[in-house]
């Protein structure tokens, strides 16, 4: 057979058994929500058609990661302000935080599963907690207080360096040190979620 032929020959078989390897075409989705194939970033879990992120096939229970899951969220692409003023709600506002006495509690900082990191979400509730100690005198001392979730390793150190990590972020803003002091809390907090277990609280101590 000349070279030619022999030649155009193998460019057939090549070309046959690459379509003998190819997926079948108009497969439909393992789970059923019309996404299929390399497409489908969850190909057991049915995507939610809300409106967000709906081409990955993967299911949004709460759209905008602010903790308040897209049912209970009025304002579900749109995250949750935690600044003391409606922050079960899901929606952003930028209203001024209350600072009461113990036992009651202020606004909370979160922070990511084994991380001491102040997020940049939190500047809003720290810049309103600042405010608010700048406005009120009589507020002598506020006690930052850490959290860790039960499944965080080494919870009670984890929950003293947030504490530490959020008084250091508002002296920054401009409260003076010795407003603050950073107390230690054995007690579980009170969270329905791990998620909502990892966060830093105020309590706010007046002059007699």
């Amino acid at each position: 057979m000349p070279l030619k032929e022999s030649s155009g020959m193998l460019a057939l078989l090549a070309l046959a058994c690459g379509a003998s390897h190819a997926p079948p075409r108009g497969r439909p989705a393992e789970d059923g929500d019309g996404i299929a194939g390399p497409a489908d970033l969850c190909p057991r879990d049915p995507e939610d058609r809300d409106g967000w992120e709906d081409e990955d096939g993967c299911p949004d229970p709460d759209n905008d990661h602010d903790r308040v899951v897209d049912q209970d969220d009025h304002c579900p692409n749109d995250a949750e302000v935690y600044n003391g003023t409606d922050d079960d709600d899901g929606c952003p506002d930028h209203g001024r935080v209350a600072l009461y006495e113990p036992p009651g509690v202020a606004p909370k900082v979160f922070f990511r599963s084994g991380s001491a990191r102040v997020e940049d979400e939190a500047r809003p509730t720290l810049e309103a907690v600042a405010a608010v100690l700048a406005a009120h005198p009589e507020i002598v001392r506020v006690g930052v207080v850490g959290h860790a979730s039960a499944e965080e390793p080494d919870g009670p150190a984890l929950a003293h360096a947030r504490a530490e990590a959020v008084q250091r972020r508002l002296g920054e803003l401009g409260v003076a040190p010795g407003r603050l002091a950073v107390d230690d809390d054995p007690s579980p907090p009170d969270a329905s979620t791990p998620e909502a277990a990892r966060f830093v609280e105020f309590r706010a101590h007046f002059a007699p």
